[in-house]
Parts: C-alpha cells; sequence; structure tokens
C-alpha cells in the first residue's frame, strides 16, 4: 500500500477534486498525519486540482450561453449588470459557497452564464479555494492525530481500513444530505392565501 501511495497518492489527489472534494482532502490529511504522503506536495496538489475544476465548470457555463435554447433555459439578461450581480461575485460570497456542500459548482457554471471576466473570477477563486482546501486538510490531519494519540503508531494496513471507515462514513453524511434536500424540494407548496380586493 505504502508503495501504491507513493507512486499514485499524489494524483489521486488531484483528481479527486473533481468527485468528493471534502472526503478526498480529510483522507488525504489523515494520510499525511501518518507519514503516507508529504504535507506540502498534498496542499498543492489539492488547491490545483480543485483550481482546475472550478475553471472547466466556469468555461462550461461560458460555453453554454453561445445556444439561444440555453440562454433562454438559464434567463441570461443582456442588459448592463447590477449591483446585486456585482455583490454575487464578491469574495465573501466566493468563501461561502465554497463550504456549502452541493453548491459550489452551480455557482460557479452560474458566474460563466453572466459573462463574468476570467481574470475577475481567477482573483476571487483563489483565496476560497486555499482556505477551503486548508480546512479539510486540516481536519484529516487533527484525526490522524488523534488517532496517533490514542493507539500511537498505526500499521498500513490498519490506515487502509481506517480510510475506507472515513469514506463511507462521509459518502453516508453526504447521501443523507442529499436525500433530505430532495425530499424538501419535492414537498408540495403552501396554497397562496387570496388577495383581497
Amino acid at each position: 500500500m505504502e508503495e501504491f501511495l507513493r507512486h499514485y497518492g499524489l494524483i489521486a489527489v488531484y483528481f479527486g477534486m473533481a468527485l468528493e472534494g471534502e472526503t478526498v482532502l480529510v483522507m488525504a490529511g489523515f494520510l499525511a498525519s501518518q507519514g503516507l504522503l508529504p504535507r506540502g506536495e498534498v496542499f498543492l496538489c489539492a488547491v490545483l486540482g480543485a483550481l482546475t475544476v472550478d475553471h472547466l465548470v466556469f468555461y462550461a457555463g461560458r460555453h453554454a450561453t453561445r445556444f439561444a435554447w440555453m440562454k433562454r433555459a438559464l434567463g441570461v439578461d443582456q442588459g448592463p449588470t447590477t449591483w446585486r450581480a456585482r455583490l454575487g461575485e464578491s469574495w465573501p460570497v466566493f468563501l461561502m459557497v465554497r463550504f456549502i456542500y452541493g453548491a459550489r459548482s452551480p455557482y460557479i457554471f452560474w458566474l460563466g452564464t453572466r459573462g463574468m471576466k476570467w481574470l475577475r473570477f481567477a482573483a476571487r477563486d483563489v483565496g476560497p479555494v486555499l482556505a477551503w482546501c486548508f480546512v479539510w486538510l486540516f481536519f484529516g490531519h487533527a484525526i490522524g492525530n488523534l488517532v496517533l494519540l490514542l493507539y500511537g503508531k498505526i500499521h498500513h494496513h490498519q490506515a487502509f481500513w481506517i480510510m475506507v471507515g472515513m469514506g463511507v462514513a462521509a459518502l453516508a453524511i453526504f447521501a443523507a444530505l442529499a436525500i433530505r434536500r430532495h425530499r424538501r424540494l419535492k414537498r408540495p407548496l403552501p396554497p397562496e392565501a387570496p388577495v383581497a380586493d
């Protein structure tokens, strides 16, 4: 396993940003705490992977507006940019959306459809990506340090099963959140109150 992680671990972190980024980061932080992955390289690969995914989604949104039917479906406004749209492009919103599960990619796609300049997008995106990667890697690292404190140095096969357990737990949490959100969206809207004449 150690040989596998040495050859493919960083590649898995980079491409894992396109899947469940938070889960991959926590696992990578845990492995780094056990000395199975180099900390600095893990952080760099995670940041580069997250930025790559964000830019691909952003350009998908930009190119989606080339089709008239897509413009109508997205309700793209061709008028001047309002202050509300500018507020939606602000750095605090970028940071907030980064930590809301399921909101990141739709938000970035929406920015692409609204014709946001690439340089403005790149400048806004870097800081939140760095913070997001640091927080989740730190969380995984803290779990690893807690395991070390409680059980001492663990063997590599134990690290594998701990990783599997963390992955299953994370997927179960995300699935529960997705099911809850789906049920909430399927609920019928309350009837509108009659308007008085």
